[in-house]
């Protein structure tokens, strides 16, 4: 679709992914939970976007912009990086691909259905999809184009996932591992389990455990509070990982993901905590770099899983998911027909939004100059009548542009 189309706005997507960034790459861009809200706000801030949402994963980080025809996509994100983190991107271009109008929307639907993951059909980005959307939405980075394009995203998501067997079976790297780990347990609930590390990979572990009977858990970490806090909500103990030696002969699992820039476990700890206790042992280990040194040893009690494992078990199940894409894409195809119809017709309308965005901006830098100086009380009265007022002179605006008398 050609971008002017007689209107002076297009629709735009500048990002990411783990197909073109290494790790290390990514993590400096992402933004966290606490950060999308003033993400959004700082790109608000800039007079050349319209609207914008950030999608931010451990596999993509995605910027969908209504942008002025003429903007550099990159730019508005290049520059963002300088405000928000200080952060210079420009090396970084060549590994960010830009998309823009429907291809932007063909992107977003694919995202969303789970076929543009690491994992073919994964669940959990639809939920990270959902958590940026409302974001914007309560920041009003969000409007009527970004409104209409999330909200198909989902209803072509919710599809696919009820048409298909796109999604039917391992939805995520993490559940992957735990299906893995399960063939490999001896179906006895009774068995000691340690978890090692505080992340979202043992909290999705121990809810398994827990939902599969498993409850004698023992959470290690370098923080103790942690672990405790672990074993209320989970059940079980909580041990310091300078424990970890005197706890490991008690266990027969171990699910090992920590951050640590060297092993947690080497082979001395591995050989002397099976010699104490007698029995196997199945290790899980997650963790990038590994937390368990890979022992010079061939001992059939001892079992050792890591991310390489799951890759190949994720590939053996790949067929059934792989199979469903044709049928999925067929639906996003329809969708996209059905959004082109609205959006041709959405290019020929005013961002009226645009000038929402500006008062709001106004709004928060007059208060920010007198806050300061204000007790909470009377800066929360403040803040509520600056929104009533910005409110009245948007709903009058609409009502003067309806033809209504005003009173």
């Amino acid at each position: 679709m050609n971008e002017n189309n007689g209107n002076n706005w297009f629709l735009a997507l500048c990002g990411t992914n783990h197909r073109l960034t290494a790790l290390n790459e990514r993590a400096p861009l992402a933004l966290g939970h606490d950060d999308l809200a003033n993400g959004h706000l700082e790109l608000m801030n800039f007079g050349h976007v319209f609207e914008a949402v950030v999608i931010s994963t451990c596999n993509r980080i995605e910027f969908y912009l209504v942008l002025p025809v003429g903007v550099d996509p990159f730019n508005v994100v290049k520059h963002f990086y300088i405000n928000f983190r200080k952060l210079d991107i420009s090396e970084l271009e060549e590994k960010f691909y830009v998309k823009t109008e429907l291809d932007a929307v063909e992107h977003l639907f694919r995202v969303s259905a789970g076929l543009d993951s690491m994992v073919l059909g994964e669940t959990q980005v639809f939920g990270q999809v959902k958590e940026a959307y409302s974001s914007a939405c309560m920041i009003k980075s969000a409007g009527k184009i970004i409104h209409r394009m999330f909200h198909q995203a989902f209803r072509t998501g919710k599809q696919i996932r009820t048409e298909t067997d796109l999604q039917q079976g391992v939805s995520s790297v993490s559940g992957a591992a735990m299906q893995l780990l399960q063939k490999h347990l001896d179906g006895d609930r009774s068995l000691p389990v340690i978890l090692i590390g505080v992340n979202e990979m043992i909290h999705i572990a121990a809810r398994h455990l827990m939902k599969s009977g498993y409850n004698n858990l023992i959470f290690v970490n370098r923080t103790e509070s942690r672990a405790h806090e672990m074993s209320n909500k989970y059940g079980g103990s909580g041990k310091p990982l300078s424990e970890l030696k005197s706890v490991l002969p008690e266990a027969q699992v171990v699910i090992t993901c920590t951050g640590a820039p060297e092993a947690i476990i080497d082979q001395n700890m591995l050989t002397g905590a099976m010699e104490k206790s007698g029995s196997g042992l199945t290790i899980l280990d997650m963790a990038i770099p590994r937390d368990v040194v890979a022992p010079d040893m061939t001992d059939p009690r001892l079992v050792l899983l890591d991310l390489e494992d799951v890759d190949l078990y994720l590939k053996e199940k790949q067929q059934v998911r792989e199979d469903s894409v044709p049928k999925a894409e067929d639906l996003i195809r329809r969708r996209i027909e059905e959004f082109r119809y609205w959006y041709e017709h959405a290019k020929h309308e005013p961002l009226t939004e645009r000038v929402e965005h500006a008062l709001e901006r106004i709004r928060r830098e007059e208060i920010a100059e007198i806050s300061q100086d204000l007790d909470d009380d009377t800066s929360r009265k403040i803040e509520e009548f600056s929104h009533r007022l910005i409110d009245r002179l948007l709903k009058t605006k609409r009502r003067c542009k309806k033809g209504k008398q005003v009173s």
